[in-house]
């Protein structure tokens, strides 16, 4: 029979990770976020990504339409002579858009500024 100390395994070495093998596990963590982060797809500058934004207006004026998100997060994009506005499914011109009206935004993303191209005002929000 044989007999343990406490804190000791039957092999006579302490309990928990050992070295080596902490040593191990920590580069292969490493390794695996490293390659991941490699995956990760990334726009480069001089080319354009295009996504769809849904959400409320908070502000708008001055070249800039500012749009709450439902996760809370408020977008600022840029309008130019190349953002188009609809309401009520017929196209038009820049309406006078309030605080609070729902809006649906294509953007245009572009070295890192985000362009309003199309906006459709859904519910007009507040006078």
């Amino acid at each position: 029979m044989t007999m343990r100390t406490p804190g000791h395994t039957a092999t006579g070495s302490p309990r928990g990770p050992r070295p080596r093998r902490l040593a191990a596990s920590a580069a292969l963590m490493i390794g695996l976020l490293t390659a991941a982060a490699g995956c990760i797809p990334r726009t480069p500058l001089d080319q354009s990504r295009a996504w769809e934004l849904h959400g409320v207006v908070v502000a708008a004026g001055g070249g800039t339409l500012s749009v709450r998100h439902k996760s809370g997060r408020v977008v600022a994009l840029v309008v130019d002579d190349r953002t188009v506005y609809s309401q009520r499914d017929e196209p038009g011109r820049a309406p006078a858009l309030r605080p609070g009206a729902r809006v649906r935004v294509q953007v245009e993303t572009r070295a890192g500024i985000d362009y309003a191209r199309q906006v459709h005002v859904s519910a007009a929000g507040r006078l």
